[in-house]
């Protein structure tokens, strides 16, 4: 009651008499089964329509049932699968709406349980275009063959019926980096196409595809949203016929998605400076550090220093790793860029620090 905001029935109907008798209310949690039933009809009641429900007594009226659960009808959602097809992969040009339908989670619970249903579903789509498909008919049938369509809740969507123009598919070339502070871009000739036609000419006007921090940038991203990344006319016949096709990126050997650009860490090991000095009573201290491994020159090294030598003696020239920062040019933090600390098996840091040292003579 306190901490949940949803539930079946007995959690409604429980709270829902503590709350009646909290404000003196006669009240009683009754359970039994609810099922829709027409005057002079035979209806099966199975544990399926188990429900629980409170009632309340009202002086003149006696016990009143108060629902509390709300509607009792699980929600079966009825939605055609799209259908699309490239118009040269089609006998004629129209395209006819598909037999199944997309996956439901009640319906498929009910599927598993012997139940059993019966569609039909219309619509279609002549030439170039889209049209929807709709459920002309829909019947829920139970293990025994009875039709209890009308105890659940039957949402019913249109799906898409699509014919395009067709796709042209081109390999982009990867680039697989190190970090280096650099942003790294396809240029405007780093590809070729793949399913090449005699009347089809591509023209690629830009590429728009670059990073510079670790990370990837994948061709099902490029996909997703291609006219950000790539502005191309397709000419079919030496005619503009951009509209009615798409471009594709894909992996020439597999078809599948793939990592155009990737940037993985750069692995540094950070020394911290040594200083030596003869004893004049005062700290010596060595405020810097050492990379060992590529650094680009605008990068530096934030760290906090502890460590300081007064007396005659040495000591390790420590520092505090969590302090650790490395910023770019522009004062960013891109400490994320590097590999200079590792995890071990029980969770440790362990850095690729190597200490310097303070001596006193």
């Amino acid at each position: 009651l306190r901490d949940y905001d949803e539930g079946i029935c007995q959690h409604y109907a429980a709270a829902a008499t503590m709350l009646f008798r909290a404000l003196g209310i006669p009240a009683r949690y009754t359970v039994g089964y609810m099922a829709e039933a027409n005057a002079g009809e035979r209806v099966k009641v199975s544990a399926f329509n188990a429900h629980a429900w409170v009632e309340v007594y009202l002086d003149g009226m006696g016990w009143v049932k108060v629902e509390v659960t709300g509607t009792t009808k699980e929600k079966i959602v009825i939605k055609p699968v799209n259908v699309s097809r490239e118009i040269h992969d089609l006998d004629g040009t129209t395209l006819y709406a598909g037999t199944d339908i997309e996956f439901d989670t009640v319906l498929d619970k009910l599927l598993d349980l012997g139940y059993t249903y019966e569609i039909v579903i219309s619509g279609e789509q002549v030439g170039i275009g889209k049209s929807f498909s709709t459920v002309e008919s829909f019947v829920l049938y139970d293990p025994d063959g009875t039709p209890v369509t009308n105890l659940y809740n039957v949402e019913y969507r249109q799906g898409n019926i699509e014919i395009v123009g067709g796709y042209v598919e081109i390999y982009l070339y990867e680039h697989h980096l190190e970090y280096d502070g650099v942003a790294h871009s396809c240029g405007i000739d780093e590809y070729f196409v793949i399913n090449e036609f005699p009347n089809i000419e591509l023209v690629i006007n830009s590429i728009n595809i670059s990073r510079k921090n670790v990370g990837t940038i994948n061709s099902y991203r490029i996909n997703q949203n291609i006219s950000d990344f790539i502005d191309y006319t397709i000419l079919v016949d030496g005619v503009d016929c951009t509209d009615e096709y798409g471009l594709k990126v894909a992996d020439w050997r597999t078809g599948n998605d793939y990592d155009v650009i990737s940037i993985s860490k750069r692995r540094i090991e950070i020394v911290t400076g040594s200083a030596s000095k003869a004893y004049d009573g005062t700290p010596l201290t060595a405020r810097w550090c050492n990379v060992i491994g590529y650094f680009p020159a605008q990068h530096t090294i934030q760290v906090e220093y502890l460590a300081e030598q007064t007396e005659v003696g040495i000591v390790k020239n420590t520092i505090k790793v969590s302090s650790l920062k490395i910023l770019d040019e522009n004062l960013e933090d891109v400490s994320s860029n590097y590999d200079y600390y590792s995890i071990d098996e029980d969770g440790n840091y362990k850095y690729y620090l190597t200490l310097g040292t303070l001596q006193v003579y």
